[in-house]
């Protein structure tokens, strides 16, 4: 075993070297290997963001990504010049940084769909090890030079934005789709939040942010509906502010619902 990632509930991926990928649903008292979509059985560094997205690097496949909390996999390597991954670190900017042997540090700012090479300063590119400190300081870890630190704090564009001041849950695109699509949602104030996929009968069809506290900000996840039929489907947005100082397992009012209609075309 190579690597570990808990996503809450009892879930559990375990990388392996050679062996591909596991997952466990009840806290690793059991696992069942799930590969799907992941083309390199060498796994060395793993990372997680908000709503069940998963990254994980290879010895020899660059970076793959799951949107499903593990259960699929999907190659997001466009803009790496070496595919060796050995590092990886999400910013709380939501920024994902990819540490590669010999390549340097990546920064891809949506969700790995593009790399971008940050290696001004160093002076060592094979990077194994990657990491941010409180005041959002990126440090890198290199075999031979030592460690590297970022000149100022890493921050995103997105921080610029004013903060917004209403909730709110956006049209998904693009729709019809068929099989990815992009949801958005904007919250003002840190939320617990819950965003699921309905059938028209109202059953849950995928749950693809389960009571996970968000920060306020505009925010996107991916939905792939791999596994639907064609049809129309509804998303449903539950946000719950927390409160300051607010006690843990306190109870919180509803905050907004906001409720959308998707349709799956193939």
């Amino acid at each position: 075993m190579t690597v570990l990632a808990s996503l809450g509930s009892g879930l559990v991926l375990a990388g392996t070297d050679g062996q591909g990928m596991f997952r466990s649903t009840n806290g690793g008292d059991t696992w069942a290997p799930t590969d799907s979509g992941l083309t390199d059985s060498t796994l060395y560094s793993i990372a997680k963001k908000a709503g069940g997205i998963v990254f994980v690097g290879t010895s020899l496949g660059g970076v793959f990504r799951s949107n499903d909390s593990g259960k699929t996999w999907a190659q997001v390597s466009t803009g790496l010049t070496t595919l060796t991954v050995v590092s990886l670190v999400v910013h709380p900017n939501g920024d994902v940084y990819a540490g590669t042997s010999p390549g340097g540090v990546f920064k891809s700012t949506n969700n790995g769909n593009s790399w971008t090479e940050v290696n001004s300063g160093l002076t060592n590119l094979y990077v194994y090890a990657l990491a941010v400190d409180s005041s959002r300081y990126l440090f890198a870890g290199t075999v031979g030079d030592g460690d590297f630190r970022s000149v100022q704090p890493v921050t995103g564009v997105q921080e610029l934005i004013a903060q917004p001041e209403l909730y709110a849950l956006g049209q998904n695109y693009p729709n019809p789709f068929n099989p990815r699509t992009r949801l958005n949602f904007v919250i003002p104030n840190s939320s617990i939040v819950t965003l699921t996929v309905y059938n028209t009968l109202g059953s849950i069809v995928a749950t693809l942010i389960d009571r996970e506290r968000i920060n306020a900000g505009s925010h996107e996840i991916e939905f792939d509906a791999s596994g639907l039929s064609s049809g129309v489907y509804f998303y449903r947005l539950v946000a719950q502010q927390v409160a300051r100082g607010e006690a843990a397992g306190a109870k919180r009012p509803e905050a907004f619902v906001g409720v959308r209609k998707l349709v799956v075309v193939k």
